[in-house]
């Protein structure tokens, strides 16, 4: 890929995410756009699932109560924010509420993009 078209989807996407995203989001919603594009379009990015907590989602099918999680910094000294307490309370609150709560690394959605998202579109096809 040209560094052009680098530089287009890295704009894109700043303005898909209102920020920089993660290098895994970006990989994750390219393979979501690029291969899957009924997923991509009913996909919501930084999804609020919480009534009283700021807590979001990566990537969620609130119709279907089907979210994504990617994990990053996890090279970070004590495994930076997804490994700590405040993360599990996170996941096992949304777990309590019915959602359904996929976790990939950066390094899985980066190296096996497709294998992420196809757990996720059989999920949602039940």
């Amino acid at each position: 890929m040209a560094q052009n078209s680098l530089d287009e989807v890295a704009q894109e996407l700043v303005v898909i995410f209102g920020k920089i995203p993660s290098k895994g989001e970006a990989v994750f919603l390219l393979v979501l756009k690029a291969e899957f594009s009924s997923l991509y379009r009913s996909v919501v990015q930084e999804h609020r699932f919480h009534p009283t907590r700021k807590w979001r989602f990566d990537f969620a099918w609130p119709e279907k109560m089907v979210a994504v999680e990617i994990d990053g910094g996890i090279w970070i000294k004590n495994g930076g924010r997804h490994n700590q307490d405040s993360d599990r309370e996170k996941i096992n609150t949304a777990t309590e509420m019915g959602w359904r709560v996929f976790r990939f690394s950066t390094s899985q959605v980066t190296t096996d993009p497709m294998s992420c998202v196809q757990k996720i579109r059989k999920l949602l096809s039940e």
